[in-house]
C-alpha cells in the first residue's frame, strides 16, 4: 500500500509505503528440470533401451510434468515414448526407460526428450506458469545387421489343364536378425488359387507375413488350379524394410491332353498280332463276295 505523507510549498511530496515481504518475488525461487537421456547403443533392427533421467535442480516443486521422446528419422519407438510426473520436489530424481528400434546403423542421433511442466511463478497471473524443458540429443553407435533370406520352391514342371497342383514354398532366415518381412507371390494369368488363411489376396498378388528368428524356416503351400494352357511364370519375393532381399522365378507348362489320347494309349498297350489281322481280311473278302453275288441275282430278276 502506498500513501502520500505530506507536500511542501515547493511541490515536493513525501510518500510512505507498506510492503508485504511474503509477496515480494524472490530470486532464490527457481524452477528447473535437468533431463538427460543415454544409451549403451545397440544393433540395427534390434530393440534397444534408452534411459531417461529427470531431476529437479530448482528450489520449488514442479507439478504435472509431461515428457515425450521425439525420435529422429528411421528411429521407431516401441514403448515408453510418453511419461508423466504428477509432482517432483527439489532435489528429487525420476528415471524412465524408452524402448527404441533403430532402422539404420552408424553413429546416429536417435532423438531427444522434451517436457512441459507447471511451476510457481509469482509474477504470473494465478502465481503459476507453464515451462518447457529439453534434454540432450541421444547419440549412440548402432552396429549393422545382416538381413538375408533364402527361398526354396517345389513345383511340378508340367501339369494338365484343369488339374489342381501344389507349390511348396520354404523360407529360411539366413541372417543374424529377425525383421518384419512379407512373402509376396506374383501370379500369372490363367490360374486360380484356393483360399489360404496364411495369404491375403490383392489382384494378381498374394502376400503372407513372415516372422522368423535367425536360422528358422517356414513352409507355405499354394493350391493352384490352371484353367488356361501355356507356360506360366510365378515370381516369389521376400520383402523387408530394406526392400527385396530374396527373389526367385519358376516356370511350368500347362498342357492340353490330345483328343482320344486314352484310346491311342489303349491300342498301344494291346497291339494286334499279324495272324489276327489275316483272319479279319479273309472274313471281309467272304462278305464282299457274297454281297456281289446277291446284287447280280437281284439285277437278273429285275431284267426278266
Amino acid at each position: 500500500m502506498v500513501s502520500s505523507k505530506n507536500m511542501t510549498s515547493d511541490g515536493t511530496a513525501t510518500f510512505f509505503a507498506m510492503v508485504d515481504e511474503e509477496k515480494i518475488p524472490r530470486v532464490e525461487k527457481v524452477a528447473n528440470l535437468l533431463i538427460s537421456v543415454s544409451s549403451k547403443g545397440g544393433k540395427q533392427y534390434i530393440p534397444m533401451t534408452a534411459n531417461v533421467t529427470v531431476q529437479n535442480t530448482g528450489t520449488v516443486s514442479i507439478s504435472n510434468v509431461f515428457l515425450r521422446f521425439i525420435p529422429e528419422e528411421d528411429t521407431e519407438i516401441l514403448s515408453g515414448g510418453e511419461m508423466f510426473i504428477r509432482e517432483i520436489k527439489p532435489g528429487e530424481k525420476k528415471t524412465f526407460e524408452v524402448k527404441l528400434l533403430p532402422h539404420r546403423s552408424g553413429n546416429l542421433t536417435l532423438g531427444y526428450v522434451e517436457a512441459t511442466a507447471v511451476a510457481p511463478f509469482e509474477l504470473a497471473c494465478g502465481g503459476y506458469t507453464v515451462l518447457k524443458f529439453r534434454s540432450n540429443d541421444l547419440q549412440v553407435s548402432v552396429k549393422p545387421s545382416r538381413i538375408s533370406y533364402e527361398l526354396d520352391i517345389k513345383a511340378p514342371r508340367d501339369v494338365p489343364i484343369h488339374n489342381p497342383f501344389s507349390i511348396e514354398i520354404r523360407v529360411t532366415n539366413t541372417g543374424d536378425v529377425s525383421v518384419p518381412a512379407n512373402l509376396t507371390v506374383i501370379l500369372p494369368e490363367g490360374v486360380a488359387i484356393t483360399p489360404n488363411e496364411k495369404f491375403s489376396f490383392k489382384g494378381g498378388i498374394i502376400i503372407a507375413p513372415i516372422s522368423l528368428q535367425p536360422g528358422e524356416n517356414g513352409t507355405f503351400v499354394l493350391e493352384v488350379y490352371p484353367y488356361t494352357n501355356g507356360t506360366k511364370e510365378f515370381t516369389f519375393h521376400v520383402k523387408t524394410p530394406l526392400g527385396v532381399v530374396a527373389s526367385t522365378v519358376i516356370h511350368l507348362n500347362v498342357t492340353v491332353p490330345r483328343e482320344n489320347e486314352n484310346y491311342h494309349n489303349q491300342r498301344s498297350d494291346r497291339p494286334l498280332h499279324s495272324g489276327v489281322c489275316k483272319g479279319y481280311v479273309g472274313i471281309l473278302g467272304f462278305v464282299l463276295g457274297a454281297l456281289v453275288i446277291i446284287a447280280i441275282a437281284w439285277y437278273q430278276a429285275r431284267k426278266s
